[in-house]
């Protein structure tokens, strides 16, 4: 999922987030739009997703809280252990 040009091999979004090691995870109503429709193995970034939802599993993910803006939409805010 890297650019090339940026970093020399490839990387999956799973595997970019455990480099980040991030204690904070930021789901906007974009993102949330992105992970229902590819939550099925015939989607073309189903494998995005499933290694999204390991990465969450593994780092303890907790919804901490939605935050509901109007204009923007909701913001879901997990925090991440481990």
């Amino acid at each position: 999922m890297a650019r090339p040009g940026w970093y020399g091999e490839p990387l999956t979004f799973a595997e970019a987030l455990r480099r980040v090691n991030p204690s904070v995870l930021l789901v906007d109503r974009y993102f949330t739009a992105f992970l229902e429709s590819n939550q099925t193995s015939d989607r073309p970034y189903y494998a995005d997703v499933a290694g999204l939802r390991q990465f969450m599993t593994e780092r303890d993910a907790d919804l901490t809280c939605a935050i509901k803006d109007r204009s923007y939409g909701t913001m879901l805010v997990y925090r991440l252990r481990g």
